[in-house]
């Protein structure tokens, strides 16, 4: 700061709290000098009439009175006082309209011959106020010409020091009294071009003490931003640093102005120094570095980057005046008694005191590029190598000083400062143990070290920037040059690699690992150890520490855990560059022990979960390159993984997605490629409606579950088939219960499903059996076993499995060797398809991971590859396709169905459509498994019922026309019927095609088929003409004159078979018995017997249908 131009009067600081709070029987008891600087405003309300009438200010304006009695000078004052203000301000107005506004010629009526100061001596109180004003007047115009340029007005007028008190009496009462001529800004403003501007500034708001903020702002708004060393920053900040020093309550308000606005840096920081002294502030230190700290690592980037502007200019002016030099000098007195005078960093205050030194500084060098001097230098590596307690203090420190140690490498100048380094880093390493015991599952300096160590031996300058910018909170990049020397004591004389490694292994692991845990863990340290390939280097045992870690964790996940199981599955089966061994898997074991135990948690199990299937996924996935290396590799057998409760699981991890760190997307991702029979969308939704439904009746009441034992469930279970109510009623209760609660009850419950099968059984307990099992279908693996094992034959006691799992996976057309009755119960049937859908999709899994897991390893590699991969899938095709003729024929008609009087609504209507909707989404999954199954072909009196139950349907049109050119005449006919009904169905112009297509193929067979063929052909397909016409009108005349030709072949071959007379009785006899188009005649074409007469009355009987259709939809469009 430049030097301040006039000595203050030290009392102004004594009354301006008695005119600031208005406290007459403070001001009553101060000496006369130290009312003098605020005499203007005494007088002012004493004199002037004032708002407040009450008896209390009456008496205290007889107080003022009293003070002002024995003071010569108010005379002066109240003589200004009594000048007609009015009349002033109008003439002023005046004049300045016929001058101009900008004129600077005085106001001041006559010449002013021997100088300014010395008329102003000898004239009255009303030229004294005019000389003032014209002076004030023109310095205001003056500067509002000048714009940006600051000017240094000199004026005579305020540079005598002799005449200052009553210059500054009168321009107190002018401004008072003349605030539209003269507004206090303004005036303000214009104080600071003149010589002792502050000082009448401060006369000024002394006397007015309501405008001293306004003031202040205005003068912090207006100043510059950085040009600290010019007269105009001067100027400001000498007039600030006044007006603060007679309230000195408002330091921190006008330096919130200053970093509000981004202006004026230093006086900011000469206010905060000058706080210190003023306030007599025991903790001057912490004060300075609250401030610092605070701005420097402010969020906000705009006043950031200023005040670092503002360091860097400082530091390379070398001004050693200048706010940061006092600073500076202060923080090294400060440091240096208080800190590192004592022996170790004892109390917790000297440790936070100490953090918060490093911190500030390290911000200076990388923040604002300061420069340390060499006595910064020592002083701050003498800091940082202080020994401290075992505390999280000390932990706190020790880590920032390893950090600034990194951030600032040229701290370390001298051979012996390296030595003392090398001993401290010994000494961390030494006691970092005890601060892993002391403080178990926290972040520690212990971490850190090894974390240094490893990306010094990997060359990662960038990880050692970031780690050091994450615990200093700030962004310190760091030069590979500058780090050299930190480099050689890390790798070479502290730490080499297979130190880092078995020291890594001895770190406990982290408790209760999750998110919220903040710092550089022992896990960080384990993960860059794994990708480096370190312990399989060294041939160090990492399973334990992982196993250990991956039990220690909970919600929110810890992201770098997913990255941990990454780097430790590649590192057991990816080959390594720099070692053959490989590091070993978690055993089996161990793996089944945590998902069968309650004990572990949601996350310890969705961990295993994601290590057992990222395992999986890269063992499939180089297979190859595993077994061509001879490289020995554990496999986890198929029986562990199925039963994993992986459904139950990813239902569980669904809700907590957002807690997984990104791992529920990937685990997601590897179950639908290596498990995707559960991630059946029908599934999903089946058990999430009834989670939802189970939520619903909880909350519905709470009080009214039931404990029902397993033995109260079998006694209600052998009062069947004659007592279902009680049996009813436990279902009731047990269908709200959650998965694990049901599972004592699993046994029972599916060993005793046939007795659900009779036809007696109501139909609720079938829908509740169909509840419990989804339930429990979401949490046992093994519940689709045993469910095909009770519903099978080949069981003598129940329980007792016939099958295992592995027969299923390889046969799954096992499930539907079930009992009959179950393609009659439509719950139960559903539960079949689910069971069914899921084995096909394991044993599709099973033959793709066969193949990848015993790769061709000839040299005919790829063409042994390609007939291995058709191989398997003609064989999925060939399982598909019969799983879905079975249960197309399981929609034909049953002897049980024969007994009784078929209704619209039936069990034998609701399988159908189960059916249906389970073939429906298997074409629309595979399209060219419609293809096949229509191909292979199926009873006809199912077409009516594939048409109108499976949605997807409409898709064989496209290949029904190759179909249809098939040789074999069952298949034609089965294509034509097919067409038929997909015409009614679905009457858009390709099935129209389709259509025309049949008719012609049918017209062109008259020509090829044989006499003994041609009556088994037609009399099944003849109907179809009907179908077709009463979908597509258009093609009715080609129908007509197709059926004219066949007739007319036809009476031929009866009138050649038969004599005259016989032939006329034949095609005369309307009585001819009508015949069924469903029967074994039309069926077996090819063995048909010949039956002309039949075929004869069968086009008859079409061609007056086909016409009686056409006249019907004639009807209904005339209507």
């Amino acid at each position: 700061m430049g030097s301040v131009i006039m000595v203050y009067i030290p009392y102004t600081t004594t009354s301006y709290p008695g005119i600031q709070n208005v406290d007459i029987e403070m001001l009553s008891m101060l000496p006369e000098q130290d009312l003098r600087p605020i005499l203007p405003c005494l007088v002012r309300m004493s004199l002037c009439s004032p708002l407040d009438n009450s008896s209390a200010w009456t008496a205290k304006r007889k107080l003022i009175l009293k003070c002002l009695s024995g003071i010569e000078i108010v005379n002066n004052l109240v003589s200004l006082l009594s000048i007609d203000f009015h009349d002033l301000e109008i003439a002023t107005k005046d004049r300045q309209l016929k001058l101009g506004n900008s004129s600077r010629e005085s106001l001041v009526n006559g010449q002013v011959n021997q100088g300014l100061a010395l008329e102003f001596e000898r004239s009255e109180a009303p030229r004294k106020l005019r000389f003032l004003l014209s002076e004030m007047l023109s310095i205001t115009a003056q500067v509002a010409d000048q714009n940006d340029k600051f000017l240094e007005k000199s004026s005579e007028l305020f540079e005598t020091e002799i005449y200052l008190d009553e210059v500054s009496d009168v321009l107190c009462i002018t401004q008072a009294e003349l605030p539209h001529l003269l507004p206090m800004l303004q005036v303000a403003e214009a104080l600071l071009h003149v010589k002792n501007g502050s000082w009448l500034l401060c006369r000024l708001v002394a006397n007015t003490p309501e405008s001293f903020l306004d003031v202040c702002r205005h003068l912090v708004s207006l100043g510059p931003r950085q040009d600290f060393d010019s007269v105009e920053s001067q100027r400001r900040c000498d007039a600030l640093l006044a007006l603060c020093d007679i309230c000195p309550s408002h330091m921190l308000t006008v330096r919130s102005m200053c970093l509000e606005n981004c202006k004026l840096p230093d006086l900011a920081l000469q206010l905060t120094l000058n706080y210190n002294e003023e306030h007599w502030v025991e903790d001057s230190l912490q004060n300075i570095l609250t401030f610092m700290c605070g701005i420097l690592l402010d969020s906000d980037l705009s006043s950031r980057s200023w005040f670092s502007q503002y360091i860097r200019l400082c530091d390379k002016k070398k001004d050693f005046h200048s706010a940061v030099s006092v600073m500076r000098e202060k923080l090294l007195n400060e440091m240096c008694i208080s800190l590192l005078s004592a022996h170790e960093l004892t109390t917790d205050d000297m440790l936070v005191k100490a953090c918060s030194i490093i911190r500030l500084y390290s911000t200076l060098k990388c923040v604002a590029g300061l420069k340390f001097s060499e006595k910064e230098n020592s002083t701050l590596l003498k800091l940082v190598l202080k020994k401290s307690p075992t505390s999280k203090s000390g932990m706190r420190f020790i880590s920032l000083g390893l950090c600034m140690l990194l951030a600032c490498p040229h701290l370390l100048v001298t051979d012996e400062e390296e030595k003392n380094v090398i001993s401290w880093l010994k000494w961390l390493l030494d006691i970092s143990d005890d601060y892993e015991i002391l403080y178990d599952g926290e972040s520690s300096f212990g971490e850190m070290l090894l974390l240094l160590a490893i990306h010094f031996h990997s060359g990662q300058n960038n990880a050692i920037s970031e780690l050091v910018s994450a615990t200093l909170g700030i962004k310190c990049p760091t030069k590979a040059s500058a780090l050299m020397r930190l480099k050689s004591i890390f790798t070479v004389k502290v730490f080499n690699e297979q130190v880092v490694a078995a020291h890594a292994i001895k770190v406990q692991v982290t408790k209760n690992l999750s998110r919220n845990i903040k710092g550089f863990l022992p896990i960080h340290c384990i993960y860059q150890l794994l990708k480096s390939r370190t312990f399989s280097k060294y041939k160090i045992s990492i399973k334990d520490w992982i196993s250990k870690q991956m039990r220690e964790c909970k919600f929110p996940i810890h992201p770098i855990l997913r990255l941990l199981i990454d780097a430790y599955v590649n590192s057991i089966l990816l080959p390594s560059t720099k070692s053959d061994r490989s590091n070993e898997p978690i055993s089996e074991t161990n793996l089944a022990n945590v998902f069968q135990k309650d004990s572990y948690s949601l996350p310890v199990k969705l961990v295993h979960l994601y290590y057992v299937m990222f395992y999986q996924d890269v063992l499939m996935t180089n297979m190859n390159t595993l077994q061509s290396s001879n490289r020995p590799f554990v496999s986890y057998s198929s029986s562990f993984v199925n039963n994993i409760p992986v459904k139950f699981l990813m239902q569980s991890a669904q809700t907590k997605s957002s807690q997984m760190a990104g791992m529920f997307s990937n685990l997601l991702g590897l179950v639908a490629i290596h498990q995707p029979h559960l991630c059946n969308a029908y599934d999903w939704l089946c058990c999430q409606d009834v989670d939802d439904s189970l939520t619903t009746n909880f909350k519905l009441d709470k009080t009214s579950k039931i404990v029902i034992s397993p033995e109260s469930l079998q006694n209600a279970l052998k009062l069947l088939p004659f007592n279902y109510s009680q049996c009813c009623l436990i279902l009731e209760e047990l269908s709200t219960y959650q998965a694990a609660e049901l599972i004592n009850y699993k046994e029972i419950f599916i060993n005793d499903l046939l007795l659900f099968l009779d036809d007696c059984t109501p139909r609720r307990c079938q829908d509740l059996i169909l509840i419990i099992w989804n339930t429990l279908n979401s949490y046992c693996p093994d519940l689709k076993t045993l469910t095909v094992n009770a519903l099978s034959y080949k069981t003598d006691n129940l329980g007792t499995s016939y099958y295992k799992e592995e027969d299923l996976v390889t046969d799954p057309l096992i499930v539907l060797r079930c009992d009959t009755r179950v393609f009659r119960c439509p719950p139960l049937m559903e539960v079949l398809l689910l069971i069914l859908n899921c084995f096909l999709h394991m044993s599709k899994t099973f033959l793709s991971n066969h193949i990848f897991g015993t790769p061709v390893l000839d040299s005919n590699k790829v063409t042994g590859a390609s007939d291995r991969e058709e191989l398997r899938v003609a064989l999925v095709a060939a399982q598909e396709s019969a799983a879905l003729q079975i249960l197309l024929e399981s929609c034909l008609p049953l002897s049980v169905d024969q007994e009784k009087n078929e209704l619209l609504l039936s069990n034998k209507r609701e399988v159908q459509c189960l059916v249906c909707s389970h073939i429906h989404q298997k074409f629309i999954s595979d399209p060219s498994l419609a293809k096949l199954i229509h191909f292979q072909g199926y009873p006809l009196q199912l077409i009516p019922i594939t048409v109108a139950g499976i949605s997807s349907m409409h898709i064989c049109l496209d290949f029904l026309p190759e179909l249809i050119a098939q040789p074999q005449h069952n298949k034609q006919c089965f294509a034509i019927k097919l067409v038929s009904y997909l015409s009614l169905q679905y009457p858009v112009p390709k099935s129209l095609s389709v259509a025309r297509l049949c008719v012609n193929v049918m017209k062109t067979l008259l020509s090829v088929l044989t006499s003994e063929q041609r009556p088994a052909f037609y009399v099944s397909t003849l109907p179809d003409l009907v179908r077709f016409c009463t979908a597509f009108p258009v093609i009715t005349d080609d129908t007509l004159h197709f059926l004219n030709q066949l007739g007319a072949i036809v009476r031929s071959e009866i009138a050649v078979k038969f004599d005259s007379l016989n032939s006329m009785m034949i095609l005369s006899n309307d009585g001819c018995e009508d015949f069924d188009e469903h029967s074994t005649y039309t069926n077996n074409l090819d063995s048909a017997p010949v039956n002309d007469v039949m075929l004869y009355k069968r086009i008859l009987k079409t061609f007056d249908e086909v016409v009686g259709a056409t006249n019907l939809l004639k009807s209904k469009l005339k209507t």
